[in-house]
């Protein structure tokens, strides 16, 4: 059995959204994970529309990994809650960070179409840099292959 920090929701019965980020203990050999999800919805703070995301988050250089369901019900957390692209990146990067305390984090938030813009945000906690018109996928394939490779 995985060691866990701040608990954790794997075979337990988990009533509505969580604010908090699982965390299990990283093999030894390992050197990157790569977290993605388009079921991810929040509401514009000013037009009260919903907004919905894919998410992209890489870490690598951590000694704990984030636990999905609760990486799931994590981004449940934002769907009635008023936050702009930018600042949603943002948030979850600060998240992730405190969690897992990885050294090298990117995260990348695509907002689905709406109106007909789209919005790209990245931020991240490393020393990379980015490329902003990369999609998701080959975003976080260029960064791992620049560390040694990637884990999908």
């Amino acid at each position: 059995m995985p060691e866990f920090k701040n608990g954790s929701t794997l075979g337990k019965t988990v009533e509505g959204a969580r604010r908090e980020l699982d965390v299990f203990k990283s093999p030894k050999a390992h050197a990157n994970t790569t977290y993605q999800s388009d079921e991810v919805t929040a509401i514009c703070p000013i037009t009260s529309q919903p907004d919905q995301y894919t998410v992209a988050i890489q870490i690598q250089e951590t000694q704990w990994l984030i636990e999905s369901k609760s990486l799931k019900l994590y981004f449940q957390s934002f769907r009635n809650e008023g936050i702009f692209c930018e600042e949603f990146a943002s948030r979850v990067c600060e998240d992730v960070k405190k969690a897992t305390k990885a050294g090298n984090i990117i995260v990348r938030v695509d907002q689905k179409a709406r109106g007909g813009v789209s919005i790209a945000s990245v931020s991240s906690v490393q020393e990379i840099s980015m490329q902003m018109d990369m999609p998701p996928a080959q975003l976080l394939q260029a960064v791992g292959k620049r560390h040694g490779g990637s884990r999908k």
